[in-house]
């Protein structure tokens, strides 16, 4: 329980925080009570005015791969979400960067008329 309490103190500037840009290329993992990597959800973009994160989750098995999350979800962050899951943010190494950089761009080519894809692009055309 410390360990999460420090943990979460270590995030809390960027808790406290309007402008969220320091997450682009960070992920937003869930761990479970053993340690294990349930979900990855690669930061792409921010939007500040809407308070969103916008995610690349390349094994999200039933829905979009792209995808925002609410501000709020962060609240989550290095608590037990109720089912012995945590929210973690995970920073990357350049190379780990452009591998899943590498990715995300590979999905988007190959599934051009997804309407995940089609909104990202709206959102970045509006940026």
């Amino acid at each position: 329980m410390k360990n999460l309490e420090k943990y979460r103190k270590k995030w809390q500037f960027l808790l406290d925080s309007n402008d969220k840009n320091k997450l682009v290329n960070y992920s937003l993992d869930i761990i479970n009570c053993n340690g294990n990597l349930l979900a990855n959800q690669f930061i792409i973009d921010v939007d500040n005015n809407n308070k969103e994160i916008i995610v690349f989750c390349e094994k999200n098995p039933d829905g979009y791969k792209i995808y925002k999350l609410n501000f709020k979800y962060l609240d989550l962050l290095g608590m037990d979400k109720g089912n012995n899951t945590i929210l973690k943010i995970t920073t990357h190494n350049t190379t780990t960067i452009q591998k899943k950089l590498e990715k995300f761009n590979n999905y988007l080519k190959r599934n051009k008329n997804e309407k995940d894809i089609i909104e990202y692009k709206k959102f970045i055309e509006n940026k």
